[in-house]
Order: structure tokens, then C-alpha cells, then sequence
């Protein structure tokens, strides 16, 4: 059975080059070129029809040793495990270039080859990585992902659609609106050539029905994407730590810790007659008055909630951002004389924080 698919695979091979097939054009397949992705997928269909899975095997193995990693025995795994793998390897051999999804998809096939091969002879595995160690959560991503559109490519060079799809069930932990974004082009191309009578350069030898064929199964995929993104906003949304709960001082010895750290200007300003509250007095309040006088800007702060606000180290917290407000004050002194009405500011509305200064002036608490 083995040497009647070998055969078939040479036979189709002479007839490829019998109608002049080209090898692909390695110093395109550059992840910088804005054609990086046709170079690629051009030169993964090639040797998909070029190679045997034993030559691909090879390819994996070369690619093993060119990175600097000492080979173990992989003459006992099926070669039909390096078909998807070997074809990413045989690109990055001759100079082209491959994406971080691929390489890690490449890499972690590998990993698993390699685990494979130590479990069978009981000897221990030698990782990709010197230093044996958990995969990151960014990791992980990566992998999942290079992995899934790594699969998509080889259904499309098999044209296993209806198997696919039948058990696609991909992992949560998967980035895909990046899977999305990589087959995105590609659906726009295929809905171009088939509805709009666009370019069909790279589609030449493919017949209409292959092409339905091909738009019909991403765009099935992307939709099981959706509905598998909703699963995981769902997860998400279960698995939402709860807010911490605010701690809020409860007595006077507790509040004056609170409030050690907060500054404010301690001297009073001559010129417009104000003397600073202390900070303790913000704290429970319903509402304050701030004057930041380097600044000349004047800040509305109003509680969030009936706690009252609070003093977290030099910040005033609690407040509703929706409520409270700053604005510079042209001419400060005329604000403050006549009762602090906003009605005759002039500057424009700014959003409020609640820090606290050396040039803060506490200038009245509700």
C-alpha cells in the first residue's frame, strides 16, 4: 500500500513537471513582501505535489539538526507524521521565510516527535529548549494558533473539507481573530474571482467548482470561529475575578493612617485668602473642593458611592468621574470671592483626578 502511494506520488510529480510547474521563488516567500502570503502558500502546494512524506521527513530532520538541536532516533515514526511539518521545514531550508505561528506549530510538532520517540525507546527526550520550563500563556497562544492555521492550509492541499469540518473543534485558548486575519485576503481574493470577475492570478488552475469549493469551506470555518469566540467571551465573562472590596477606615486612628502619606500646601495663600482643611477631613465626605495653585485649576470631586470619599496613599479615591470635573481658573481670585460659581468659567471642562500635591489647597468638604 505504502510503495502504491509512492509510486503514485512520483507519477504525479513527472506529470507536474511535464507541464512545467515551476519550483517557487524562495527570495518572495519573505515575510516583508506584500505577496508573502500567495509566495508561500504557492511554494507549501508545491512541495505538497513534489514530495513524498519520506523526503519530508528528511526536510524535518535537516531543519532539527540546522537548529543547533541533538537528533534522536525518529526512524521508528510513520513518515505521514511529517507531512504538514515537512513542508513548513522545506520552506525555511531553502531561505524563505515562515511566520511565528508556523515555526511554533513546527516546533511543537517536533517536541512531540521527539517525546514520542524517547517514550518508545525509554530514553529520556532531549527539549527544543535547553532549559525545560512551562509554556507562557502567550505561548501557548501562539502555538494553539500557528497550529490551527497551520491545519486549515494542509485541508486545503488535501481537499479533506466535509472530514475537517466534521470534527473542528478548536481549541478556546486560540487567538482567532489572527486566524481570521490570516485567511481574511484569501476569502476576499476567492469572492473576487468567483462574483466579481476579479484578477485570477493564482487561481488559473483551479476549475470553478474547486474554487466553490474552497470559498464554501473557510467561510464555514470562520463561522465555527464566531460561534467558538462567543464560547470564549462566554468562559471569560463566568471566570471574571469579582472586584476586590474597598477597604474603608472605619475610626479616627484608622483614617489618620490612611491619610498619612497625602500632602497638601500646609502655608495659606495670602493672595486669594485660602487656608488648606487637612486631608483627614476628604475622607467619608460627599464632596470636595480642590485649588491647585501652580496650576491654577480648581477640581469638583464627587462620591461614587455613599462610603464617601477616600484616601488611598496620595489620591483621592471613590469619586464618580462621570460627576466631578476640573477647569483652569483665568482669573482665580474673583472665582473664590464670589462664592466659586462655575456658571461664569469660561475654560473648558476637564476630567478629574483626585491626586494630591504640595500645591493643593483643600478648599471646602460637604
Amino acid at each position: 500500500m505504502k510503495s502504491t502511494k509512492t509510486a503514485a506520488k512520483t507519477a504525479k510529480r513527472r506529470l507536474i513537471d511535464a507541464q512545467g510547474y515551476p519550483a517557487p521563488d524562495f527570495d518572495k516567500v519573505v515575510l516583508s513582501n506584500p505577496g508573502y502570503r500567495e509566495a508561500y502558500r504557492y511554494a507549501i502546494n508545491y512541495a505538497n505535489y513534489q514530495y513524498t512524506n519520506a523526503d519530508l521527513k528528511q526536510f524535518t530532520l535537516d531543519w532539527v539538526v540546522q537548529n543547533g538541536v541533538p537528533l534522536q532516533s525518529l526512524d521508528k515514526v510513520d513518515d505521514f507524521c511529517f507531512c504538514a511539518i515537512g513542508k513548513i521545514a522545506w520552506v525555511e531550508l531553502n531561505g524563505g521565510e515562515i511566520s511565528e505561528e508556523s515555526f511554533q506549530y513546527l516546533s511543537a510538532t517536533i517536541r512531540d516527535l521527539l517525546k514520542r520517540a524517547a517514550e518508545e525507546k525509554k530514553t529520556e527526550v532531549v527539549e527544543l529548549f535547553p532549559t525545560p520550563r512551562r509554556k507562557t500563556a502567550a505561548e501557548v497562544l501562539a502555538a494553539n494558533t500557528g497550529k490551527l492555521i497551520a491545519e486549515i492550509e494542509g485541508v486545503l492541499d488535501d481537499k479533506s473539507y466535509v472530514d475537517f469540518l466534521k470534527n473542528f473543534s478548536p481549541s478556546v485558548n486560540t487567538d482567532f481573530g489572527k486566524v481570521k486575519a490570516h485567511f481574511a485576503p484569501q476569502i476576499a481574493e476567492l469572492r473576487g474571482v468567483l462574483f466579481d470577475g476579479g484578477d485570477k492570478s493564482g487561481y488559473e488552475r483551479y476549475k470553478r467548482p474547486e474554487l466553490v469549493s474552497i470559498f464554501n469551506f473557510l467561510n464555514s470555518v470562520m463561522t465555527r470561529i464566531d460561534k467558538q469566540t462567543e464560547v470564549k467571551e462566554t468562559v471569560k465573562a463566568k471566570t471574571a475575578p469579582k472586584p476586590k472590596a474597598m477597604k474603608v477606615a472605619k475610626n479616627r486612628v484608622e483614617i489618620a493612617k490612611a491619610c498619612q502619606k497625602a500632602q497638601y500646601q500646609r502655608t495659606p495663600d495670602a493672595e486669594l485668602g485660602l487656608t488648606s482643611l487637612t486631608p483627614t477631613k476628604i475622607y467619608g465626605a460627599k464632596k470636595v473642593i480642590l485649588y491647585n495653585t501652580k496650576y491654577r485649576k480648581v477640581t469638583v470631586l464627587e462620591q461614587a458611592t455613599t462610603q464617601g470619599l477616600i484616601i488611598r496613599g496620595t489620591t483621592v479615591d471613590n469619586f464618580d468621574a462621570n460627576k466631578s470635573f476640573s477647569h483652569r481658573l483665568r482669573k482665580p481670585k474673583e472665582f473664590f470671592t464670589n462664592g466659586m460659581t462655575f456658571d461664569k468659567v469660561k475654560t473648558d471642562r476637564l476630567e478629574a483626578t483626585g491626586r494630591l500635591n504640595e500645591e493643593t489647597i483643600i478648599v471646602k468638604v460637604w
